[in-house]
């Protein structure tokens, strides 16, 4: 459901006579025939060889055998179009990078069958790099088999006590996981990451759709603070009819849910956060939020924020000393 970036380069080539009206008289041929003007041809540019470049599946030999799962059982809810993300980090402190995988969950209700079945409740699964190419699940030695439906994780030492914790952001909320010597504890409830909840109109309240988290150090304090990409307001509930032959379910597009805005939240130590999100000036409850990236854009020291959303325009926060502004449309790249 990405949509490509794409920046359109428009050249206009000037061209020029080879005389101008401030030549002077005696460079005028006398015949009355103009000599020719020419140029010299480019030389052709230097093909180099690609190198040879291969790449082989080795997913299963090194111990990763890791499915996604939807939970779909025929309703085609809307985040069963999205697959998850994953992060890469060093969650022992061995000096290897571990895989972490994101997981989905089974919709409530639609359990039973499954487990009848002998299978095990999905979760996230976080494999030990061992070294040559070879993983081992170690999910439930790290306490990370947790029912979620997940959609993006991400990594930091957010205590400063030497170990990366985990942040994992779903349908329905968060889960932020302290890294106790390479076994993760819960402690989102304590955290004050709290991502807040949305009214439909019979008055229900319904968790978010948090997609895409990543830390940085928006204030310059010192501290990784968090921010976390929302997509759309959904639940099952309300999930849209939507049909392509007026009779069967299709799975809705974006366009038939109202945004819901990302969120920032400031470290305040000791695994501690406060919700900054209007304040720093990141509200926007038009955006489709999928993707984030951080970057220092204009070199000013200070890292800014872009944003991906679904069929709306893209976001560039630029961070203008802890509180930010949205630039995307003006720096040509808020829509292709």
């Amino acid at each position: 459901m990405n949509r490509r970036l794409a920046a359109a380069v428009v050249v206009v080539a000037l061209l020029l006579p080879s005389c101008g009206p401030d030549a002077p008289a005696d460079d005028v041929p006398e015949s009355g025939s103009y000599a020719a003007v020419t140029a010299e041809p480019e030389a052709a540019p230097t093909e180099r060889p690609m190198a040879a470049l291969s790449y082989v599946d080795v997913t299963r030999a090194a111990g990763i055998d890791f499915v996604h799962e939807t939970g779909a059982y025929g309703r085609k809810l809307l985040p069963e179009t999205m697959g998850a993300g994953g992060a890469l980090f060093d969650y022992d402190g061995d000096g290897d990078q571990d895989i972490l995988l994101v997981n989905g969950d089974w919709w409530p209700g639609h359990e039973n069958p499954r487990a009848e079945q002998g299978a095990a409740r999905p979760t996230m699964h976080l494999y030990r790099n061992d070294g040559d190419w070879k993983f081992t699940d170690v999910t439930e030695a790290a306490g990370l088999a947790i029912p979620f439906y997940g959609m993006g994780a991400a990594a930091c030492d957010t205590d400063g006590d030497g170990d990366a914790d985990l942040f994992v952001a779903g349908v329905g909320g968060y889960l932020f996981l302290r890294n106790d010597g390479g076994v993760f504890v819960d402690v989102t409830a304590e955290s004050g990451l709290m991502p807040g909840t949305w009214t439909d109109s019979e008055g229900g309240e319904h968790g978010p759709f948090a997609t895409t988290p990543v830390f940085l150090d928006h204030d310059g304090d010192g501290r990784p603070d968090l921010f976390v990409a929302h997509y759309v307001h959904w639940s099952v509930e309300t999930d849209v009819f939507s049909t392509m032959n007026g009779r069967d379910k299709s799975y809705a597009i974006p366009t038939l849910y109202a945004g819901e805005s990302c969120r920032l939240f400031r470290n305040l130590g000791g695994n501690r956060f406060r919700d900054v999100t209007d304040a720093a000036g990141v509200r926007n409850d038009e955006g489709k939020s999928l993707g984030v990236a951080v970057l220092d854009f204009n070199d000013d020291g200070r890292p800014d924020i872009v944003v991906a959303n679904d069929t709306q325009p893209d976001y560039l926060y630029r961070n203008d000393g802890g509180t930010f502004t949205e630039i995307g449309v003006r720096a040509g790249i808020g829509v292709d």
